[in-house]
């Protein structure tokens, strides 16, 4: 495909005058922008995982991440900045090497004492047939499918949920 840098000038150009710049500097605050998303999305993922960003190196891929990476990097405080030869391809890369999967769900605002392990290991064999019925439909060759369960649950009152494995589907 053609690039037609006339054409993005004059995108670029409408929208600066809107702002009162002009389209080099339109350009510019855009990138900045999009870097600034960057760096308030990094600094809160990391201090809630109470991570350093100095210990770590930023692994960038896609068609602009290389692009804004840097203009990031100027205020980030990390020490090396890894760009793959191909960065553009990676995530089709990704899909072509990940394990397939699909999340099957079901809401129950119910009290964990009212419920019977039954009824629990119901539920799971009704979600598992979905899956089941999603993989048909994709029609794909795979050589081994697994579940796996677990229940989201809170104490009464508290709106934090806790995320609790289910061995083989089971729980009491």
């Amino acid at each position: 495909m053609p690039l037609r840098a006339n054409l993005a000038e004059q995108a670029i150009g409408r929208l600066g005058e809107r702002l009162g710049l002009g389209p080099l500097q339109t350009a510019d605050a855009i990138l900045q922008v999009t870097s600034s998303m960057l760096y308030a999305e990094i600094f809160p993922q990391m201090a809630r995982r109470g991570a350093e960003l100095r210990d770590f190196s930023i692994l960038t891929f896609g068609g602009a991440g290389p692009t804004h990476i840097f203009m990031a990097a100027r205020d980030l405080p990390v020490p090396r900045i890894i760009i793959p030869p191909t960065p553009g391809t990676m995530c089709a890369l990704g899909c072509l090497v990940a394990d397939m999967r699909a999340d099957f769900v079901r809401t129950l605002w119910r009290d964990s004492a009212d419920m019977t392990t039954a009824e629990i290991q119901a539920i799971y064999g009704e979600l598992d047939a979905d899956g089941i019925r999603w993989l048909e439909t994709e029609r794909v060759n795979l050589t081994r499918t697994y579940s796996l369960h677990s229940i989201e649950m809170c104490f009464v009152g508290q709106s934090f949920d806790i995320n609790v494995p289910s061995p083989s589907g089971v729980t009491t």
